[in-house]
């Protein structure tokens, strides 16, 4: 499975979901591959790809088909 996280929802925001999610059982969260989906790369960001190995990759708004296709080319 892979989820499109924004990092900038309005309830909540990115790094607070990827709390949440890493309280997740082991079960759930080694079937789900995140890709990181911004408007910009910012610190809060590139730390969370450096330390959670659940997150493959960037993707800079705004989302596109060749955007996807890199998504299903690279995340695997």
């Amino acid at each position: 499975t892979i989820l499109l996280l924004d990092m900038e929802m309005p309830v909540m925001n990115g790094s607070e979901f990827l709390e949440h999610f890493g309280n997740l059982d082991k079960k759930i969260t080694d079937q789900i591959k995140i890709v990181i989906v911004s408007v910009s790369i910012n610190e809060d960001i590139l730390d969370a790809i450096n330390t959670n190995p659940h997150i493959r990759m960037f993707i800079a708004k705004p989302l596109t088909a060749e955007s996807f296709l890199d998504i299903m080319k690279n995340v695997n």
